[in-house]
């Protein structure tokens, strides 16, 4: 995520605003390609080095904490509005499936 002021912004010339939000594009892209990676690897240099116990749910654990949050969703809603409970629920949608849950379940099957 990238923050700046929007009167900082509206200061620059066109090239420069191009220049910014297509770097913003790239930085974007790039981590989103590599973040799930480096989440994995930080997550094992816990386990290895780290007193923390860590609980990696199950799919059917994970399927049982998602039924349990489908109301709070609903409920949010009546204050955060529809359209960001929809993001939420797309996030969801996008991240039930990622590659980290299924590399979680190849390791429980062995």
């Amino acid at each position: 995520m990238v923050l700046t002021d929007q009167s900082f912004f509206d200061r620059q010339t066109p090239e420069t605003k191009r220049i910014l939000l297509e770097a913003m594009e790239e930085t974007t892209a790039w981590n989103e390609k590599h973040a799930e990676q480096m989440n994995k690897d930080q997550l094992e240099d816990i386990k290895r080095e780290s007193p923390i116990a860590i609980h990696e749910l199950t799919p059917a654990e994970r399927q049982k904490w998602m039924k349990a949050l489908d109301p709070l969703y609903d409920e949010a809603e009546k204050t955060i509005g529809s359209t960001l409970i929809k993001q939420i629920r797309e996030l969801r949608a996008r991240y039930e499936h990622s590659p980290i849950h299924a590399f979680q379940e190849e390791d429980e099957s062995k």
